[in-house]
């Protein structure tokens, strides 16, 4: 797989280059808590430096702004004034993955924007390009972005699953190259640091440098982009007027049977994909069980050959798609040698449908989509004000579960996160105690671990005990950046931060009162 860039592109634009970073066999399941420490600092340092009223003037969001409107004759915010305005509007940028959030740390410390792709999700060499009136990236299964940098589209963004990954620091004649080369070894060595094990690779692609080879083979069959085969008539309108479809054949029956080998060796884009259910703890009452024996007796009525085929019923990734939905056309598609669509349509013509649902619906490339009936949901909602039991309340069997709360870090200001993790975290708890289960809630505070001993460093070295009485959440925030900041340019102060902790568990009299 290649990155590449238009010449053209670079012949209109004097001075645009791109600094490019790849990490391979990323770990990205897991979320690093000093990651978001650091990165909530910055969010307060910029805040308290720069105003709303000043971003339009600046010359890393002005140049931008002079590009879109060269394409399209409008003004478009690139992914750095998205995250501006974000942050300045006192919004909390949500948490989703380590490489997304250090893509954001990166932004907002050098102000540029930067492009991330899932090389997972991608099919075929990646290429910024012309198309029609708009310049995006594309692979060979269509669009990755739109407005060159403005908007992602779902494939190819990060997620946990992430395990490989290029980013695209884009500079429009504003720095030196190597100023460049220095902003992606930064990134590459916080990739180092944060991303556990990831083999890292960094390029600079310019006016000499067109293409860079990224050593990941992606996608080896074309992707299906089900959320797009779901949009309104009106809606693809308007993507065409945004951005001109790039060609498609329609695909034989022998590319039908590779694209369905590839979608049952990977998550689907559009269900969500779990993990297998404990039998034990399933309520054979619910709505999914009955939907589940539903279709299972419409396949075996339609396809009698098949009807040892197991399948599950999911939650659609996006509920405008349904509140339910099943891939099971696409196993039998395999199996059968059909189209999945065509599977999908005769199932549904032999399904019964149960009384609590409105609809069943069949999407690309064979998916059978169900809506519950909101009648039906009001009537249930009704029974719980009139504590009649919706459920089976000993599917419990008295096992027991711990439901982990907010357990917020006190050694930094708490945020509106914490108030939603904790009421999702006490339904959670009513949930399962109310279906017979030995619930425990536990909220554990932050009050102690390595950044205390990084805090009490950042304290002797840097602090003024006078200006943090005063108000200590927020200067205490201010020296655990400024540790993490000096760490970056000393890594022996992380060794420093460390010793301070150990004296602290060994009972230290100096920093267990500072403690």
């Amino acid at each position: 797989m290649k990155l590449s860039i238009d010449s053209q592109i670079l012949d209109n634009y004097s001075g645009l280059k791109f600094g490019i970073v790849i990490a391979k066999t990323v770990n990205n399941e897991r979320k690093t808590f000093a990651l978001s420490q650091i990165f909530n600092g910055l969010s307060a340092q910029t805040k308290s430096k720069l105003k709303k009223s000043e971003l339009d003037s600046m010359p890393k969001i002005s140049n931008w702004h002079n590009v879109y409107n060269d394409i399209s004759g409008k003004t478009f915010k690139t992914s750095l004034e998205k995250l501006l305005r974000e942050v300045l509007a006192s919004r909390e940028v949500p948490f989703n993955d380590n490489l997304g959030q250090i893509r954001d740390y990166c932004m907002l410390k050098w102000k540029f924007p930067i492009t991330c792709f899932s090389l997972n999700d991608i099919y075929g060499d990646i290429e910024l390009a012309n198309i029609g009136k708009d310049i995006v990236y594309k692979d060979k299964g269509g669009v990755l972005t739109k407005k060159w940098n403005s908007e992602q589209v779902e494939r190819g963004s990060l997620t946990r699953q992430t395990t490989s990954v290029v980013y695209i620091i884009e500079d429009l004649g504003i720095l030196e190259e190597e100023e460049l080369k220095e902003m992606t070894d930064e990134l590459a060595n916080m990739l180092k640091k944060y991303c556990f094990g990831a083999e890292i690779e960094t390029a600079i692609l310019n006016s000499e440098a067109l293409d860079f080879d990224l050593g990941v083979e992606g996608q080896t069959a074309a992707p299906t982009e089900v959320a797009e085969e779901n949009e309104t008539e009106a809606e693809a309108e308007e993507s065409e007027k945004v951005i001109p479809e790039v060609e498609e054949k329609i695909p034989e029956v022998e590319e039908i049977k590779v694209q369905i080998e590839s979608t049952l060796q990977t998550p689907s884009p559009i269900v969500e994909h779990t993990e297998e259910e404990d039998d034990s703890i399933v309520d054979a009452t619910s709505l999914k069980s009955k939907i589940q024996i539903m279709l299972e007796e419409a396949v075996k009525n339609t396809f009698p050959e098949a009807a040892d085929i197991e399948f599950k019923v999911e939650y659609p990734r996006d509920d405008t798609h349904g509140d339910y939905a099943c891939s099971v056309a696409m196993k039998l598609a395999k199996q059968l040698g059909q189209n999945p669509l065509e599977i999908a349509a005769k199932i549904k013509s032999n399904i019964q449908p149960l009384q609590f649902i409105d609809s069943v619906e069949v999407a690309q490339p064979g998916f059978i989509n169900i809506k519950i009936a909101s009648d039906y949901l009001a009537q249930e909602v009704n029974k719980i004000n009139e504590n009649k039991p919706l459920f089976d309340s000993s599917i419990g069997h008295d096992m027991s579960v711990v439901i982990d709360y907010s357990s917020p870090n006190i050694a930094k200001p708490l945020g509106v996160h914490h108030l939603l993790s904790t009421v999702i975290g006490q339904a959670i708890y009513n949930i399962y105690k109310a279906l017979g289960f030995n619930t425990v809630g536990v909220n554990h505070l932050g009050d102690w671990g390595t950044q205390f001993g990084k805090l009490t460093y950042a304290f002797k070295t840097w602090g003024n005990r006078r200006t943090i009485e005063k108000d200590p959440i927020p200067e205490l925030l201010k020296l655990y950046v400024k540790f993490h900041d000096e760490a970056e340019q000393d890594e022996t102060i992380e060794d420093k931060g460390r010793e301070e902790f150990r004296k602290l568990e060994e009972g230290d009299e100096e920093n267990y009162k500072l403690w």
